[in-house]
């Protein structure tokens, strides 16, 4: 299996120094995609820039118009565009295994509903979560989607999961999970049962099955971390149910995205998945989002298993000792998983274990290091901002080279790298992390995934990243 970089003649690239996709076997893994007119680069922002008759689910009338145009034109260009990379490839829009929506502005999530519900078979969109977050890559964007798409290859198929634990259509319209040879992907879970119209908020609300502990805690502290707990737990529980109808368990679980409404609480995360799936090492990525579905979700946790059945075999890796850098995971889970060919990293920070904090000082790198960010962030004119440039710069250096580190543990070459996803603590910092990035990767960069989250998993961080790669091996 090869990476292959995917291009299209006409379709902008927002951020040309990453690919617009790249293509392992059988799946597509796309750059982050933003409603652009092709004509001013800029995001849409009127039906008139569109042109034609304004797309449904658009009223036609002046004052709804002005509130919702930018959002549903951005969002019928992002799925034409997505439609078109994946026509490149011999697939059609059906074709997403998964993609992942960020808005800026959930009240806008009830058009998104509507606009997928014309686009897919049954009026359900493929696996999506779906979260509000503090900033995009482009100031005007108001959605941004992170797509992957399936592209026939050997043997494998696209096939939609089903499950009898919830009645998925009652949540919203999309399809709870999909699977691509010997790889699951779930959209995100929620603490809620749909069918009853029931959203868990406190612990007695779970079923009498889940049993979790509260540790001792002050009333106030109770009272703040009781609705998390709960929606933790029952969020894992259903979790746990799932992989079960689909024959694997929670050691078969390859990487989990943890979307937190406050990142303060990690340690509630930690607790509850100790205790309710300690069998489960997955790599993770997790970071602040400002609102989910409802105003009442605290959490939501999508994820990707192996089918234990399956051809590909999942190995973890769980840390990486260097004597002048440890690089740990995010609490208890690994660093890095592989399974058959593809690799999953947790997302990293620029965390050092040897003084229990976040890299502050650029100086504090290796000489490599300190050369990279003095010429980024000192020498060329369009990144000059600052300190807070400096440390953003100093992050991502340390990151790349630990990502790099773990690659050759893997059996990664340099050009194997499909995907990364950047989380800033500030979008205005992007061009600084970029040109480091740009260090890394002269020639046959990955695609590209950028967010402004609302916070990120370590104080005192201001950039974190994770990778999909494909081994050589």
């Amino acid at each position: 299996m090869k990476k292959r970089t995917i291009s299209v003649s006409g379709m902008t690239n927002p951020v040309p120094s990453h690919s617009m996709a790249t293509r392992a076997g059988p799946f597509l893994f796309m750059s982050g995609q933003i409603g652009l007119s092709e004509k001013s680069d800029r995001p849409f922002q009127s039906y008139e820039e569109l042109g034609g008759e304004p797309p449904y689910p658009a009223l036609g009338l002046l004052a709804p118009n002005t509130w919702e145009e930018a959002f549903v034109t951005q969002t019928k260009t992002i799925y034409d565009r997505i439609a078109t990379l994946l026509r490149d490839q011999g697939s059609t829009l059906q074709d997403i295994v998964f993609h992942s929506v960020y808005l800026r502005d959930m009240r806008n999530f009830p058009v998104l509903a509507r606009t997928r519900s014309r686009l897919f078979a049954g009026g359900l969109a493929p696996p999506v979560t779906t979260s509000q977050v503090a900033g995009l890559p482009l100031i005007d964007a108001v959605v941004y989607f992170d797509p992957i798409g399936f592209v026939a290859a050997d043997d494998c198929k696209l096939e939609m999961l089903r499950s009898g634990q919830l009645e998925q259509a009652a949540l919203s319209n999309y399809q709870f999970g999909s699977k691509v040879g010997s790889l699951m992907f779930f959209a995100g879970v929620v603490a809620a049962v749909p069918e009853q119209g029931r959203i868990i908020h406190v612990l007695r609300d779970l079923p009498p099955d889940i049993h979790v502990t509260e540790p001792p805690l002050s009333p106030s502290a109770r009272a703040f971390h009781a609705p998390l707990r709960a929606q933790t737990a029952f969020v894992y529980d259903l979790f746990g149910r799932f992989l079960h109808e689909q024959g694997a368990r929670f050691e078969d679980l390859v990487k989990l995205n943890i979307y937190l409404r406050d990142v303060r609480a990690t340690d509630v995360i930690e607790q509850v998945a100790a205790e309710l799936a300690p069998a489960a090492n997955p790599a993770v990525s997790l970071y602040g989002v400002e609102s989910l579905a409802t105003r009442f979700f605290q959490v939501e946790i999508e994820g990707i298993a192996v089918d234990p059945t399956g051809s590909w075999d999942k190995h973890t890796l769980a840390s990486l000792d260097d004597p002048s850098d440890v690089i740990v995971p995010h609490g208890r889970h690994a660093l890095a998983t592989r399974v058959g060919p593809f690799v999953f990293t947790s997302t990293l920070t620029a965390y050092r274990a040897q003084t229990g904090e976040v890299l502050d000082d650029y100086r504090d790198l290796p000489d490599s290091g300190r050369r990279a960010v003095e010429d980024v962030v000192f020498r060329q004119s369009q990144c000059r901002r600052s300190v807070t440039a400096a440390r953003s710069a100093a992050q991502a250096w340390l990151i790349y080279d630990r990502l790099f580190r773990i690659a050759n543990r893997l059996g990664v070459g340099p050009d194997g790298f499909l995907k990364t996803t950047i989380y800033l603590d500030d979008m205005n910092d992007f061009a600084a992390v970029e040109a480091i990035a740009q260090c890394f990767f002269p020639h046959d960069p990955p695609a590209l995934t950028l967010l402004q989250p609302s916070g990120l998993s370590m104080p005192g961080a201001r950039v974190q990243i994770d990778a999909v790669l494909l081994s050589s091996g």
